[in-house]
C-alpha cells in the first residue's frame, strides 16, 4: 500500500468518524420503508442494528443472504435489504449499494456509505457529489457532512473537486468556505474558493490580515472590490462614504455600534472614555516618502475625557518592526469645524503596508464625547518642500 493509499484508508476509517456516527443514527429504517412487516424484515433489521460496527464482515454478508432473498421476493422495489447486504459485503459489493440507491435514491445510509467508499478509493469528485446530495436531503446533519468536505480539502485532488462543485454555487458553499478560511493552510486554494463564494470573502480577508499576509490581501481586495490601482489614494474613501469596496483597505467600523457612517458622508463617533476603543480602521499602501496627515472634525470633546486620536502605524509580515508613524490628538472642546495635521515619513524598508486607526483612549473622568470626522487625508510632500521645512 502506498503512502497516499494508506492516508486515504486512514481517512475513511478515522478522519470521517463523524460520518460513521451519522450512519448509526441516520433514519434509514423509518416505519413504512418496507411495506412487509413479517419475519424477513425483522431479521434484516435485527442483523443490521446488532452489527452496525462490522462493516465489511463477509460472514455477516453470507448470513444476510437468506433474509435478502426472502425480503426481495416480498418487496422487489425496496432498497434496504440490498443495502444491508452491500454494507456487510464491503467494497466487493459496491454494486449492491448502487442498486439500493437505484431503488431508493433518498436512502441516506446507502448514499453515505457510498460517499465513504468513494473517499477511500480516492474518487474525490464522486465523494463531493455524494456529500452535496446528502446535505440537500439531510440538512439536520450538515455539520457532519461539512466535516467530511473539510477532510476532502486536505488532498490536492479534493481541492480541485471542491472548486468544481463551488462553481455550481451550492447552498452550503458559504458555510464550507468560511470554515476553510479558518482552517486550511493553503491560502492560494482559499483565494480560488473565495473567488467562487463572494459571501465568504469577509472571513477570508480577516484571515489574511490576521496572518499578516498583506500582499495577498491587497491583491484580493483589488479583485474582489473591482478597484483600479490607478484610482487609489490613501486613506481610501477619505470622506467615509458608503462605498461598495470592502475592508480591510476600506474602513472597518467598530462592532459595538459606537461609530457609524453618515448618509451625507463622514464618521460619527460616540466615545464613552471608559476603555480604549477602535472606532474605524483600514490598511494602506503608502510608498516611502514624507506625507501630511490632515483630519477635519467637529463636535464635542469635553476636557478631561479620554483622548480621541487618529494614528498611523507600520505593518510588517513579522510584526517585529511595527511602529507608530504619526498621531493626531483631537483638541478638547471642539465646537466648530476643526482641522489638525501632522507630518510623518514612511521609511524605505519594513513598512510596505500601514494601518490608520481612529481610536479613543480611556479617560480619568469618563464623559461622553460626540465627534463627527468629515474627512481624513494623507498628502505626499515633495522632497524640496520637506528639505525646506526641515531647514
Amino acid at each position: 500500500m502506498t503512502e497516499r493509499q494508506g492516508r486515504l484508508a486512514a481517512t475513511a476509517a478515522c478522519g470521517l468518524a463523524a460520518l460513521v456516527i451519522v450512519l448509526r443514527v441516520v433514519p434509514g429504517l423509518p416505519a413504512g420503508l418496507l411495506p412487509y412487516q413479517g419475519p424477513a424484515r425483522a431479521e434484516m433489521v435485527a442483523l443490521f442494528q446488532d452489527n452496525i460496527d462490522k462493516e465489511g464482515d463477509l460472514a455477516l454478508a453470507e448470513a444476510a443472504r437468506p433474509g435478502l432473498a426472502k425480503a426481495l421476493s416480498l418487496e422487489p422495489l425496496s432498497g434496504f435489504p440490498v443495502y444491508v447486504y452491500g454494507y456487510f459485503a464491503g467494497e466487493t459489493a459496491n454494486d449492491a449499494i448502487d442498486e439500493a440507491l437505484r431503488r431508493n435514491p433518498r436512502h441516506l445510509g446507502a448514499r453515505l456509505l457510498r460517499a465513504r467508499r468513494y473517499l477511500a478509493a480516492g474518487r474525490f469528485v464522486d465523494t463531493v457529489g455524494e456529500l452535496s446530495v446528502l446535505m440537500g436531503v439531510d440538512r439536520g446533519r450538515m455539520d457532519a457532512y461539512l466535516a467530511a468536505l473539510l477532510e476532502v480539502a486536505t488532498y490536492e485532488e479534493g481541492k480541485a473537486a471542491l472548486l468544481t462543485e463551488l462553481a455550481n454555487e451550492p447552498f452550503w458553499a458559504m458555510k464550507l468556505v468560511e470554515e476553510l478560511n479558518e482552517q486550511s493552510p493553503d491560502v492560494q486554494f482559499l483565494y480560488q474558493a473565495n473567488k467562487l463564494t463572494p459571501e465568504a470573502r469577509p472571513s477570508f480577508m480577516r484571515r489574511l490580515i490576521r496572518d499578516r499576509l498583506y500582499d495577498l490581501a491587497f491583491v484580493a481586495w483589488l479583485e474582489f472590490g473591482g478597484v483600479k490601482p490607478a484610482d487609489l489614494s490613501w486613506p481610501y474613501n477619505p470622506r467615509f462614504e458608503e462605498l461598495e469596496s470592502p475592508p480591510p483597505f476600506n474602513w472597518t467600523l467598530a462592532a459595538n455600534g459606537h461609530s457609524e457612517l453618515l448618509r451625507r458622508g463622514g464618521l460619527y463617533v460616540v466615545h464613552t472614555s471608559r476603555d480604549r476603543e477602535i472606532f474605524a480602521w483600514q490598511m494602506m499602501v503608502l510608498g516611502p516618502g514624507t506625507y501630511d496627515l490632515k483630519v477635519a472634525a467637529s463636535g464635542l470633546l469635553p476636557a478631561g475625557t479620554g483622548d480621541l486620536a487618529v494614528v498611523v502605524t507600520c505593518r510588517t509580515e513579522t510584526g517585529e518592526n511595527d511602529g507608530e508613524l504619526a498621531e493626531i490628538l483631537f483638541t478638547p472642546s471642539i465646537e466648530t469645524r476643526h482641522d489638525d495635521r501632522a507630518r510623518f515619513r514612511v521609511p524605505a524598508e519594513d513598512c510596505q503596508f500601514q494601518r490608520i486607526d481612529v481610536v479613543g483612549k480611556a479617560g480619568q473622568f469618563p464623559q461622553i464625547a460626540r465627534v463627527e470626522i468629515s474627512e481624513i487625508t494623507i498628502t505626499p510632500v515633495p522632497d524640496a518642500q520637506t528639505e525646506q521645512g526641515e531647514g
